[in-house]
């Protein structure tokens, strides 16, 4: 048997009356269109809701990014030269790493410096400028949205000083300031663990040796900063103030500004400074450097 339509549009079965020229439809028509409007009345309103819905959660994932399924150490490698000739004749090589692999609730970064240096003094030698390395890891886990705990752990040699090794241990507490797509700021403290063998005897602290160790603190902040699509500034400040022991002073900087010129390469400015007061007599306490170079980018 055939449906019958909602709405029957044959005159002959519905019969209509006219007043004024108009036609006026029959009792039974007027019920069924009373009842397709009521119908449209009822489900419209609901199904512009659920559009309106849809489109928000549409526009709500559009500006959250997805979450990362295939973490992977990401970063660069970068390579900074200099060459002088005439009155001052010099060679400069800095070697620099910076790779972290983050996942949802903790990070692991791994930052390295190589600095090595010749000059030639008035008498035509060549003498060593600079002969320093140094490698740090550390490792974050979230404790909630904005606390982390860390633990770090590194080492730096420098001949020019005459330290043989430096091996920094240090854990504790961290505080995400800032934590966004393009911005972060973090905070930490904590405590460390400094033990220094020297190649030379080195007063510290009115005792004399080869082999100090010292208890003491790390504070330190760093932060990241997406400028623009191309342009990234990232730098981090540590102290480890001692408090027993040697008591060492030690205080690091590091900054580099990042412009990329392919999708691979970029221009890398930078300043790596240290500063250690039990640096051995004889020694500079300070230890500057300024570079420009190309950063080979890891990790797509």
């Amino acid at each position: 048997m055939a449906a019958r339509p909602l709405v029957d549009l044959n005159p002959t079965k519905e019969p209509e009356h006219m007043a004024h020229g108009m036609p006026i439809p029959s009792p039974a028509l007027a019920s069924r269109r009373r009842r397709i409007l009521l119908n449209a009345r009822t489900w419209w309103p609901a199904m512009a809701m659920a559009g309106m819905a849809a489109a928000c959660s549409v526009a709500h994932a559009d500006d959250t990014a997805p979450p990362d399924t295939d973490p992977r150490w990401r970063g660069q490698v970068g390579l900074s030269a200099a060459a002088t000739s005439g009155n001052t004749d010099s060679t400069t090589l800095l070697l620099n790493l910076d790779l972290n692999l983050k996942r949802p609730d903790d990070k692991t970064s791994v930052v390295g410096h190589v600095n090595e240096g010749r000059t030639r003094n008035d008498a035509g030698d060549r003498e060593t400028s600079a002969a320093r390395w140094d490698l740090t890891g550390q490792y974050d886990h979230d404790l909630n949205a904005d606390w982390f705990g860390f633990s770090r752990l590194g080492f730096e040699h420098d001949r020019v000083t005459d330290l043989s090794l430096r091996t920094l241990v240090a854990a504790g507490l961290g505080y995400h300031v800032i934590k966004g797509p393009k911005h972060t700021f973090d905070v930490s403290a904590g405590l460390s663990y400094t033990d220094s063998r020297w190649k030379v005897a080195t007063t510290i602290d009115d005792q004399t040796g080869r082999h100090f160790t010292s208890v003491g603190l790390l504070l330190a902040e760093e932060s990241s900063h997406e400028l623009t699509d191309n342009v990234t500034f990232k730098q981090r400040l540590e102290a480890y103030p001692g408090l027993t022991g040697a008591k060492s002073r030690l205080l690091r900087f590091n900054a580099s500004l990042n412009v990329a010129m392919t999708k691979a390469l970029s221009l890398s400015v930078g300043l790596v400074n240290n500063y250690d007061g039990n640096a051995a007599e004889g020694r500079k306490k300070n230890d500057a450097a300024l570079f420009t170079g190309v950063n080979l980018k890891v990790g797509g």
